[in-house]
């Protein structure tokens, strides 16, 4: 009895014992289990399964699997309830019972297929659907209307009867269930590997079923080649053709369009769970941060590490599903060919080694490269974009001509060597899969004489093509893991974090009244830096402790201590109660007011109009165009420096802290706010009173107000303790404090018509014209356009040609010469891939030399040229956001996008028409059957793009700004939300906005699935349909049709389905780019820009101005057409070499005058004469130039500090440290900046320093942040002096200085500037006291201009009262 007989016999037995289970499951069920239940057809259904079961056993003589299969299937089952939480129940058993037979029966061989067999596996399935739970099978239900894209479909039905809103793109259900589930994702850093462990514990479920899922697809995919050779091997077999088996292989091969389907159903998914693990990591990345002291604030690194490793777990996973199926395809190629199955394996290896050697030592050399190149910060767009006005002011505009963006920064060009083995190793890659087929079966030729046939062939070329790509995905995985590796490090980081001990803050109130208490505190930002001497203080609730000091004495870092910012290296301290904290530059986001303050507390609108009354802020508010509601700009750019400090003490109030701390709170504001602020804050009587209170100032006048004082002097601290005097009693209480102007001093003012503070609302949706796609020609030249064009028809006909000739070869049927015919078709075959990969290089490298880097640098001058010379009023009408696109998304799209488009346009419409010419050649019919397909799904295709255009449109701005927004809020403002205790509230809202995010990411992928799949659906039906063309002509003629010319016309349809189907991505392609093309056109044409820098034939002499004379002539000014007279007639005269003091209170047009002086706005009406020359009739250039400025908010770029002073090097060595010496600022560069160990991961970033040095060598961190704002403007004031111009103006140039250094600066100015006319705008009136002459701003107009002297003569002066307001301030 031989094995074939038992197996086949046994065989029959679990069959009929599977189907009589079924029966007798079916008589034993409950009435109850299902009202609808149908038991007399499920009875019938039994018993005809039973009979076919028992016919289908006498042509079976396969060994039988069937046992192993019902154990791994009932084994997946009981993993899979477990995973839906649910009982293993005997329907569902049972329905794994008939899976498992209707798996045993898809194994026969694929000639042995009858119809008999096909019905019962027909049942089997009808039966084990009928058997499965509810639940299961509503899961199950889910997943198919997936699979069938019908939640794709269901928003292009909603888009046809309505406008799509928000709400049609959000999930509740979703963001509810996604955010709970990362609150509940545990990532415990005590435990190794704990971000990979974490993440795979919150998402096992998902990865469990993609690997299951991947591996079954795989698998049917196979079968589904096997099937197809198995019916091109019927049709072209001579002889009798068994038509009933032909007919069920055709259909079970149909059916199995349903894996491909479910494919693109499967990637869809698997973006989706690896889009939440992403989403999940970035929130516990955030939490991590939060809790951290890492200096790490860059969004791009926060991603790309993140990425690593989600991506990295994505391509483990999709080798491990690939490994499954390779078993089948391992199995086919080893029947075929034996042990030549080997050759692709080694060549794959080979070829990934030598990639891999050859890429590591470039990248080698490129970190070699980066490490040693030291940035510009003349490079950088956003310095331009961040500081527009230092710019104009110091008329650094040719300075900055140079900024580019990433992509235009000059790429690393390794050795040549190097280059070429890079290049040989590419051009390989690229046809490498076709060159491991080629030589595998020509050396299987030469070896063996096996018969050959088109149809093997075909099955080996597809699978070794497999094979290949499957051995790559082996190889890459130590590439994979050690991106992983990079990831967990970067994560490792965040929670790595030295052991620092920071000042304990107790979140409740101390019950003896303590709300500070130190004892012999030493306080220290890390070895070999600075720190404090030991401080032990008690500050109790209610109490004022004012701080003092020079500058960089360390007032800021016992502040940070005290905040918990600062580590603690000896002694304890203790703060009780929440902290309330105003910072020296405060930290403003980019929202409306309302959020500014609340910073996502609950709005409670009594206590929000008492906290704006206290900080002088309500008619502020009142005066925006839409109240609390209106948007602020970037770092508050359309708020004036007092309006900054006073929404951030806002802030501070708002929370009901039980302790404030304030570091340098009235540097910004005038006299009479700062009475206000202290009376209505600050003193015992205002709205904290009954709080601690701690600040920091320079104003020395509020000490007698505190019951204790800190000096501070390089690090020590001395504590005295006074009765402080009470404000009240100092001040007049009958005196009448008249209504303050709150009118913006700055000449950002709000929209009048909309919330939004920009101007140009409407910049972003210009209408397309098609003579700017002319123009855009002509700027690219049409030489170079014309060039790649040619190739473009090269490259056409090239493939054309190489299409026709691998035509021929593959039709050859004649058997003495269709081995030498399939092998000259192998070869050919791989020369065209290395040939196309060498033209696509050769067509790249064409178009960049000759089309987009030019284009590029000369649209990058332009737009740099253009956005510089605009006027300052109109840049800072843009929002930031608009001006990156124009600068920089938009430049990208029209110099590296558009041309592609072109480029590909051209291509694909030439390569359409060559591949209908084909078809029509080749098989006419075809065509028939291609352009119905065609219709309909380029048909739905532009309309779900068109759709997706709209989708994409709404997500943009609510669910990606959203969630960037709260993202880049806690990267940026970490300290701030730590010391306030919102972090949480703000990592809710995160969450809540990410999941939002992908969510809508994931519906708009289903979207463009309902695209993929009718072009799936389409693909197919012309598939089938050649097949069923051929099976027909094979029954009816009797011929053996050939393999080769079956698939050759399968090839040739396909193709042109594609081709064509290509041209309507075109028209989706053209859309963002030409938008993009119209905002260029727009900016470059519409938008108003400044006069001239230089006007030739006016240019004064070299040395002008001589004597500095500056006078004012009935000038008026505002800040646009449509806004009222900032200065209002304006008639004034500076002496050569006279110092003016320029006094006014808020919004009396003091910073106007600079303005005006610096034509940053042009004039209304009226003239300025400096010696005898009008400004108007100049160009910028020769004006600013001449004009020296120290601003209030001193600029300062990531850079050496001789960069910083000097970036024309028009200066040599000598003159710059003679102007730092006699700014007296030379001991701030003897302490060198800590130089990064290694340079940053992005590629395109320069962060450094790179350089590690004293003096003119040291660094300057971005924004001068290693030096404290006094220090800042001391570096300001040495710009001044090495320029040594002849009318300097000082912008409140010692607002943060304390009152020593502001003395010394002012001892500097008289004795460095005594020849010179300056003119200088203060708060400080000590500060303009010794001037010769005070010009008193009121409202825009001169209410006084005389000396101080004659000014304080007269008690009725506004002078006078100012000076009144400010002794009363002072107690005096």
């Amino acid at each position: 009895m031989s094995a074939d007989f038992i197996a086949a016999n046994a065989g029959i037995a679990i069959d009929i014992v599977v189907s009589m289970a079924c029966l007798v499951s079916m008589f034993s069920a409950k009435p109850t289990r299902r009202k609808d239940k149908p038991a007399p057809l499920l009875i019938a259904l039994g018993i005809i399964n039973v009979a076919l079961v028992t016919q289908s056993a006498f042509i079976n003589s396969v060994v039988l699997t069937a046992s192993l299969s019902a154990t791994v299937s009932l084994t997946a089952y009981s993993a899979f309830c477990h995973y839906l939480n649910t009982s293993c129940s005997s329907s569902n058993a049972l329905a794994c019972l008939h899976l498992a037979r209707l798996y045993r029966l898809v194994q026969l061989p694929l000639l042995l297929y009858l119809p008999t067999t096909a019905a019962s596996a027909a049942i089997h399935l009808c039966l084990a659907w009928y058997a499965l739970d509810p639940q299961l099978k509503s899961i199950i239900v889910f997943h198919l209307k997936g699979v069938c894209a019908l939640d794709g479909f269901v928003i292009v039905k909603i888009s046809r009867g309505r406008n799509l809103v928000i709400d049609d793109l959000t999930n509740r259900s979703f963001e509810k269930k996604f955010s709970e589930d990362s609150k509940k994702a545990v990532f415990d850093p005590r435990q190794r590997f704990f971000i990979i462990r974490g993440l795979i514990m919150a998402e096992w479920k998902g990865l469990a079923t993609m690997l299951v899922a991947d591996t079954l697809i795989n698998v049917a995919l196979h079968w589904r080649k096997l099937l197809f050779v198995g019916i091109l091997a019927a049709i072209s077999t001579p002889g009798p053709v068994d038509f009933p088996s032909l007919a069920v292989l055709l259909v079970i091969w149909q059916l199995l369009l349903f894996a491909h389907i479910a494919s693109d159903y499967i990637s869809t998914t698997r973006d989706l769970l690896k889009k939440k693990m992403h989403a999940l990591l970035r929130i516990k990345s955030l939490e991590f941060f939060m809790a951290s002291n890492c200096n790490i604030n860059s969004t791009w690194t926060f991603n790309s590490r993140i990425e690593d490793i989600v991506f990295g777990i994505s391509s483990l996973l999709g080798a491990l599903s690939s490994a499954f199926g390779q078993f089948f395809n391992v199995w086919i190629i080893y029947r075929e060919i034996g042990w030549h199955i080997t050759i692709p394996v080694v060549i794959t290896l080979t070829h990934q080694l030598f990639s891999h050697l050859v890429s590591q030592k470039i990248e080698h050399l490129r970190q070699l490269n980066r490490a040693t190149r030291v940035p510009r910060f003349q490079d950088d767009y956003f310095n331009i974009i961040d500081n527009i006005r230092t710019i104009k002011c110091y008329a650094w505009e040719k300075v900055f001509m140079g900024a580019r963006s990433w992509y235009d920064l000059p790429e690393y060009v390794p050795p040549m060597a190097w280059n070429m083995a890079s290049y040989s190793v590419d051009l390989i890659g690229c046809a490498s899969s076709q060159i491991s087929a080629a030589l595998t079966i020509i050396i299987f030729f030469s070896t063996s004489s096996k018969p050959v046939s088109y149809a093997g062939v075909a099955l080996l070329m597809g699978s070794i093509d497999s094979l290949t790509e499957f051995t790559k995905k082996i190889a890459s995985v130590g590439k994979e893991i050690a991106k992983i590796n990079k990831g967990v490090a970067f994560m490792q980081t965040l929670v790595d974090d030295e052991q620092k001990v920071f000042i304990t803050h107790v979140p409740e109130t101390s019950e003896d009244g303590v709300a500070v208490e130190l004892d012999n505190c030493v306080l220290s930002w890390g070895e070999n830096k600075f720190a404090l001497d030991p401080i032990t203080m008690c500050v109790k609730a209610g109490e004022f402790v004012t701080i003092i000091g020079r500058v960089g004495g360390g007032k800021s870092s016992l502040l940070s201590g005290l905040c918990g910012e600062m580590p603690v290296v000896g002694g304890h301290g203790r703060v009780y109660g929440r902290i309330g904290y105003v910072s020296q530059k405060p930290y403003i986001m980019n929202d409306t007011f309302r959020e500014n303050v609340l910073m996502g507390a609950e709005y409670d609108e009594k206590w929000m109009h008492q906290v704006l009354e206290a900080c002088a802020l309500s008619e502020d508010v009142e005066q925006f165009a839409a109240g609390d509601l209106s948007e602020i700009g970037y770092k508050g750019i359309n708020l004036s420096g007092g309006q900054k400090v006073r929404l951030a003490l806002a802030r501070a109030l708002y929370l009901k802290a039980d302790v404030y701390i304030f570091d340098d709170l009235l540097a910004a504001v005038d006299a009479r706010v700062e009475r206000l602020i202290v009376e209505r804050v600050l003193a015992s009587g205002g709205i904290i009173g009954g709080k601690a209170r701690i600040l920091v100032t320079h104003a020395e006048h509020l000490v007698p107000l505190s019951s204790k004082v800190i000096t501070l002097a390089e690090g020590h601290a001395e504590i005295s303790e006074q009765q402080p005097v009470d404000f009240v009693s100092l001040v007049n209480t009958d005196e009448h404090i008249s209504e303050l102007s709150t009118e913006n001093d700055s000449p950002r003012i709000a929209d009048t018509k909309s919330s939004e503070f920009t101007i140009y609302p409407k910049l972003k949706d210009p209408p397309f014209k098609m003579w700017q796609l002319w123009r855009f020609t002509k700027l690219s030249g049409y030489e170079a356009v014309a060039i790649v064009v040619l190739i473009q028809l090269a490259k056409v006909y090239a493939i054309y040609y190489a299409e026709s000739l691998r035509i021929e070869l593959m039709v050859d049927s004649n058997p003495d010469t269709m081995r030498q015919s399939m092998s000259r078709y192998l070869i050919v075959n791989a020369l065209i891939e290395i040939g196309r990969m060498q033209v696509n290089s050769f067509e790249l490298w064409i178009r960049k030399v000759l089309w987009t880097k030019p284009l590029s640098e000369q649209m990058r001058r332009k737009l740099v040229g253009l956005f510089l010379s605009m006027p300052l009023t109109v840049v800072e009408g843009l929002s930031r956001s608009q001006i990156i696109d124009i600068l920089m998304n938009d430049q990208y799209r029209i110099t590296r996008s558009l041309p592609y488009v072109l480029c590909n346009s051209v291509f694909n419409g030439f390569s359409a028409a060559t591949s209908i010419l084909q078809v029509m050649k080749t098989s006419p019919k075809v065509l028939l059957l291609c352009l119905p397909m065609l219709g309909a799904n380029v048909s739905y295709q532009m309309l779900s793009n068109a759709l997706d255009t709209v989708v994409w449109g709404l997500g943009i701005k609510h669910f990606y700004q959203h969630s960037d927004k709260f993202n880049s809020v806690i990267l940026q403002n970490r300290t701030l939300l730590r010391i306030h205790r919102c972090a949480d509230q703000y990592l809710d809202r995160f969450r809540a906005s990410i999941a939002d995010r992908v969510y809508y990411n994931y519906l708009r992928s289903r979207l463009l699935g309902s695209n993929w799949i009718i072009r799936t659906i389409c693909t197919e039906l012309i598939r089938s349909g050649i097949l069923l063309f051929n099976i027909r002509r094979r029954l009816y003629t009797g011929t053996p049709v050939l393999a080769g010319e079956v698939d050759v016309m399968i090839s040739l349809a396909l193709n042109m389905f594609s081709r064509v189907k290509s041209l309507s991505w075109i028209i989706n392609g053209f859309g963002d780019n030409t938008r993009s093309l119209s905002r260029y056109y727009q900016f470059t044409e519409q938008l108003e820009r400044e006069a001239p820098a230089v006007i030739e034939n006016a240019r004064p002499e070299p040395s002008w101005p001589q004597n500095g004379v500056v006078e004012f002539h009935d000038y008026s000014m505002r800040y646009r057409s449509e806004l009222d007279l900032v200065l209002k007639g304006l008639n004034f005269s500076a002496r050569g070499g006279e110092k003016i003091g320029i006094v006014g209170r808020t919004g009396a047009g003091k910073s106007s005058i600079t303005y005006a002086l610096m034509r940053l706005v042009e004039s209304a009406s009226g003239q300025i004469i400096i010696d005898g020359i009008d400004i108007s009739t100049i160009g910028l250039q020769d004006l600013r130039s001449r004009i020296a400025i120290i601003p209030q908010d001193p600029a300062l770029f990531e850079g050496t500090v001789r960069d910083n002073l000097d970036p024309t090097n028009k200066y040599t060595d000598e003159e710059v440290w003679a102007a730092i010496r006699a700014g007296q600022v030379g001991d701030i560069f003897d302490t060198p900046t800590e130089k990064y160990e290694k340079p940053p991961d992005d590629e395109y970033s320069n962060k450094g320093p790179w350089v590690e040095g004293v003096g003119l060598n040291k660094w300057v961190e971005d924004g001068g942040g290693n030096f404290s704002v006094g220090q800042r403007q001391l570096i300001s004031l040495c710009r001044a002096l090495l320029w040594q111009r002849k009318i300097v103006i000082l912008d409140e140039a010692t607002a943060n200085m304390d009152s020593k250094t502001d003395q010394v600066m002012q001892e500097v100015i008289r004795r460095e500037f005594k020849d010179c006319t300056v003119l200088t705008i203060a708060h400080r009136l000590g500060t303009v006291m010794d001037s010769d002459r005070i010009l008193v701003m009121d409202h825009g107009q001169m209410a006084e201009f005389d000396s101080p002297k004659n000014l304080l003569a007269d008690k009725n002066s506004h002078f006078s009262q100012l000076v009144e307001s400010m002794n009363l301030n002072q107690g005096n």
